[in-house]
Parts: structure tokens; C-alpha cells; sequence
């Protein structure tokens, strides 16, 4: 399916960017995406028959050439990515200049480069994979005969291919949007729904590639889960190939009136709009409108309620076993703070739960502003104490004679004092600008809201989130993660590396269900529609899910809490 799509779709955008359409900055951008994800479907086949008969018969250099070209497209994609990011951050920011500046010569040229930086980023994939012959098949496997070549090739492709991209966009991102919300007078956002559309695409079918590439390094994760997830990931990955000439047709304004116009002249309307200056109002609504379904109410009202006795009845045994019944360690102090940051959310869990149901808040402004802020308090306090997680890992593996000598439990509540601390005053503007208001129809109504007085008090708290609640702890365990795998690799004392399973899995489950919320919020500054705002509901519901989580993992991964659970 991703071979007939991905030919068919991209040799279509290729066909009306390259030979239908007047030559724009945009049209190059997309022709070169196109060729990128044509060039990786055109070689898919020799892939999918070596899946369907585990036998590689077309030679060594079609195993080399078939891995390169994977990866090419990687990381031609993702600089095309970063470079059409870039392009409309300096159109917004720059308009004058660019105007004058920005040529199809110019761009031709940086398109060259991206694709040389591809090649040579991508050359070790075809050096490190071989053909072997075994028991009558013949298998294409990535042979590093270098010592830790594996580990630096992942982790350079971690790096170029995905996180500094990702930050680099993420800039551009927040410098348009405040330009934008600044200025009344803006350009077409469609080019900028389409730029949006194809990142998101192309981080959540590379996530989970990259996730368990990076588990695969660290060896104590089951071999079974790693193939699988390697398979899924890989797959997914492949699917982001096919992907964006949908996106193309699917972005153009004239989409809903799809019978009126061809797909052909869709796809040329999305790619070849530069811009038109056009009148935009930009403002919250005084109240958020109230979208939700009954069904759909129903339904996250239920999920709520079992992660609310979940949540309760799971923290409260974490609660009770590392607070009273287990040995006080500095991991101890870590999992505990963590429970009882989980367990105050989910206390509070009901208010919102009455408030989903009925549509109307019945509690007061007190609770308002209450039930707002321990959500973001637990949001930034579980964030911040991973991170110190990670850190007390990476220092204990790192300097392990100084750990031991330093590492107290009373150091460990000082730096979770801390941590709670700077979570209660990243969270008070969450109570700041949570207000209440009461409309009289045929009967009285009252809503539980964010009243800000300015677009840009908004802008500002949601980045801040973003970048202090999510971007910089990511990088921060990230870097933690990498000395830790280094330093285990080279140091093989056959220390528990139960812990570090744990930290794993408490790190996981926070991005997973996090991710969406954030990625909800920063579309929601720019885009107002229903869409977002039900995907905002699932993703405060996903992010809530994590409360109910923790306890779970510390039952099935670690022994401790097994033994005086069971």
C-alpha cells in the first residue's frame, strides 16, 4: 500500500511541480520532498519481498544501496523540513528582504546543499551493511565492524536526523507565531498549515523508529520487544513517504467543496501559494466554546473516572510502601515525591470530572483556579523530578566514588524542595488567569475559563510550558541518557540495572502522554477550530492518564515494590 501510494502520489507532485506549475521558493521545496519520499517507495519492493520471504537475493550492493536510500530520505526530509521552517520564519520576520532576497537560484542551492549534507550523513548505512549467508537463506543485516560504530552512528542519527531539527523548527515555529499574533495584517496561513502538517507527520512516524533504536542500545530491553518495535518503526517511518501528497490535497481551502475542482489542481493550490496579505482579527474568545459530543462526554468521562481510582488507589500504595513500609533511599525520595504529586492531581480529578459532564462549574472561583493549577503543578513537578532522576543516575554512573559519599537522602529532599518550589511558580499563572463567568439565557450558566487580557499573555504561558515543561527536560534526559549508555557500554561491572529500567519507563510514559497536549496547545495559538479543541480534551485526558501510570510500572518492573505489595 505505502509503494502504490507513495509512486503514485509523489510522481503526481513531482509531475505538477515540476513541469505544470510556474517555478516558486515553495515549489522547490516540495519537488524535493517529493523526489525524496519517490526515490525511498521506488526501492521499497526490494524491502518487501525480502520481508514476505526472509531471503535477500538481490545482491550486495542493492542491500547497501536500499539501507542508504532509507536514510536519505531521513535526513533529506528532515532538512527540507528545518529549511522550509526556516524559509517562512524569514519571510514573516524579514518580509522587505525577503521579498528581495529569497530567489528559485538561491533556494535551488540550498536544496543541493541539504541533499549533500543527506548523502554524506547517510554513507555508513550502506558501509555497515552486509549479505550472509546462513543455513540456505541469505540475510541483508548491518554488520558494524568497527567497535562502537553501532552506537555512534544511532546516536549521530538520533541527533542530525531528529533532535536538533526538531529545536531548530521549534524556534522558527515560536518566532512566526508571536510575529504573526503581533501583526493584524498577516499573511496567508496556509502555507504555514501545510508546513505544520508535514512536521507533525514526520516526527510521530519517526518517534517511534528513533525510540526503539535507542532502547535497542541499551541491551536490557527483551530482543523480541526490540525486533517488533524495530518492525513497527521502521514501517511507520515508511508510511511518512506516502503521507505528504495527501497532506497537499488535503490542506488546500477548497478541500470541502472536493467535487468541484481535480486532486491535481488541489495539490497546485496547496504547494504554490506563496502568501497573500489578507485582514486577520486574532483573539481568544471570550469563553472557549463547548464542543463536546454526549458520546463523546460520556466517554472521557468514564476514562477519567477509572484513572481517578487507578490513580488514587495506585499512589496511594506507592504512597504508603516507599513512605513507610520500605528502607529510605535517595530513590525512594524520587518515586515517593512523584506519587504524591500523582495522587494530589488525582484527588482533584473529580471537580473536572462533574465540570465534563454537567458544562457548568458549580465550585466557585476558588476551585477554578485550584484544580488549574495542581494540573500544570504536576505537569512541571513530575517533569522536573525525571529530570533529577536522570541526573542522579547519570552522576552515579559517571562518579560513582563521589555518589556514594554525596549522594543523602536529606541532599535528595533539598533538591525535591526545590523542584516543588519552581513548579508552584511556573504553575501560578495557571491560577492567575483562570476565571469564572455566568451568562443568563433561559437559565444561568457557568464556565470555568482562561480570561487573558492579551493574545500574547497567552502566547507566552503556552511556550513557557512547552519549553520549560517539556523541550529542555527532553534535551536535559536526553544528554543524561546518552553519558549513561556510554559509560555502560565501556563499563560492564554487572551493577542492577533496575533503576535505570524504572527511570526508562516512568521517562517514557511522560512523553507519550504528553506529547499530544503540547502539540495541541501550540497549534491552538494559531489554529481555532473544533478539531483542535477536541483534540485538546483528548490530550488533557492522555496527559492525565500518566498519574495512573507510575504506580503500575514500579509494580511490574521493580522487586521491592513487588515483594511488599504481594
Amino acid at each position: 500500500i505505502i509503494i502504490v501510494l507513495g509512486v503514485v502520489g509523489n510522481g503526481v507532485v513531482i509531475w505538477i511541480a515540476g513541469f505544470k506549475m510556474k517555478k516558486t521558493i515553495n515549489t522547490t521545496w516540495y519537488l524535493s520532498l517529493a523526489i525524496s519520499d519517490f526515490i525511498f517507495c521506488a526501492t521499497l519492493p526490494f524491502n518487501t519481498f525480502y520481508i514476505a520471504t526472509e531471503d535477500w537475493i538481490f545482491g550486495h550492493f542493492m542491500c547497501r544501496l536500499t539501507s542508504f536510500v532509507m536514510f536519505l530520505n531521513m535526513f533529506s526530509s528532515i532538512f527540507l523540513l528545518v529549511i522550509i521552517s526556516m524559509d517562512r520564519c524569514i519571510a514573516v520576520m524579514f518580509p522587505v528582504w525577503a521579498q528581495n532576497q529569497r530567489t528559485i537560484k538561491k533556494a535551488s542551492l540550498i536544496v543541493l546543499i541539504a541533499w549533500v549534507l543527506s548523502v554524506s550523513l547517510s554513507m555508513p548505512s550502506a558501509i555497515f551493511r552486509d549479505v550472509q549467508h546462513h543455513l540456505g537463506r541469505t540475510r541483508c543485516h548491518n554488520n558494524y565492524f568497527i567497535v562502537d560504530s553501532h552506537k555512534y552512528i544511532t546516536i549521530c542519527r538520533f541527533i542530525f536526523g531528529f533532535l536538533i531539527p526538531f529545536l531548530f523548527i521549534m524556534v522558527c515555529y515560536s518566532v512566526i507565531i508571536c510575529k504573526l499574533r503581533s501583526n493584524q495584517m498577516a499573511k496567508s496561513t496556509k502555507p504555514f498549515k501545510i508546513m505544520t502538517a508535514l512536521i507533525v507527520t514526520f516526527f510521530f512516524c519517526w518517534v517511534p523508529y528513533h525510540t526503539f533504536v535507542l532502547a535497542e542500545l541499551n541491551q536490557s530491553f527483551p530482543t523480541k520487544i526490540i525486533i517488533y518495535g524495530l518492525s513497527i518503526g521502521t514501517s511507520m517511518a515508511s508510511a511518512n513517504s506516502f503521507l505528504n501528497p495527501i497532506l497537499y490535497v488535503f490542506m488546500g481551502n477548497d478541500f470541502r467543496q472536493k467535487f468541484k475542482n481535480s486532486i491535481l489542481s488541489k495539490i497546485e493550490n496547496a504547494i504554490g501559494e506563496e502568501g497573500r496579505t489578507m485582514s486577520r482579527y486574532l483573539s481568544l474568545p471570550a469563553a472557549p466554546t463547548h464542543t463536546c459530543t454526549d458520546a463523546m462526554c460520556v466517554f472521557l468521562a468514564t476514562v477519567n473516572v477509572i484513572m481517578m481510582l487507578l490513580g488514587i488507589t495506585g499512589n496511594g500504595l506507592v504512597i504508603w510502601i516507599a513512605g513507610f513500609k520500605i528502607k529510605k533511599t535517595v530513590n525512594t525520595v524520587w518515586y515517593l515525591s512523584l506519587a504524591v504529586s500523582d495522587f494530589l492531581f488525582c484527588v482533584f480529578l473529580p471537580f473536572n470530572i462533574t465540570y465534563m459532564v454537567k458544562s457548568e462549574w458549580s465550585f466557585g472561583l476558588f476551585m477554578c483556579k485550584l484544580t488549574s493549577f495542581i494540573l500544570f503543578l504536576n505537569m512541571f513537578s513530575s517533569i522536573f523530578l525525571l529530570v533529577i532522576i536522570s541526573l542522579d543516575r547519570c552522576v552515579a554512573v559517571m562518579f560513582p566514588v563521589w555518589a556514594q559519599n554525596k549522594r543523602t537522602i536529606r541532599l535528595a529532599w533539598v533538591m525535591v524542595l526545590a523542584a516543588w518550589i519552581v513548579s508552584a511558580m511556573l504553575s501560578s499563572p495557571a491560577a492567575h488567569f483562570r476565571d469564572v463567568h455566568t451568562t443568563y439565557h433561559r437559565h444561568s450558566e457557568t464556565i470555568c475559563y482562561y480570561n487573558y487580557a492579551y493574545d500574547e499573555q497567552h502566547i507566552a504561558i503556552v511556550l513557557c510550558r512547552f519549553i520549560f515543561g517539556f523541550a529542555i527536560p527532553l534535551l536535559v534526559i536526553i544528554i543524561c541518557y546518552a553519558f549513561i549508555i556510554q559509560k555502560l557500554k565501556y563499563n560492564q561491572t554487572g551493577r542492577s540495572n533496575k533503576p535505570f529500567k524504572v527511570m526508562t519507563a516512568l521517562i517514557a510514559a511522560f512523553f507519550i502522554c504528553w506529547l499530544p497536549y503540547h502539540i495541541f496547545n501550540l497549534l491552538e495559538i494559531n489554529v481555532k477550530n473544533s478539531i483542535i479543541q477536541i483534540g485538546q480534551q483528548f490530550g488533557t485526558t492522555l496527559a492525565s492518564a500518566n498519574s495512573f501510570m507510575n504506580p503500575f510500572l514500579y509494580a511490574f518492573m521493580g522487586k521491592d515494590f513487588k515483594r511488599k505489595f504481594y
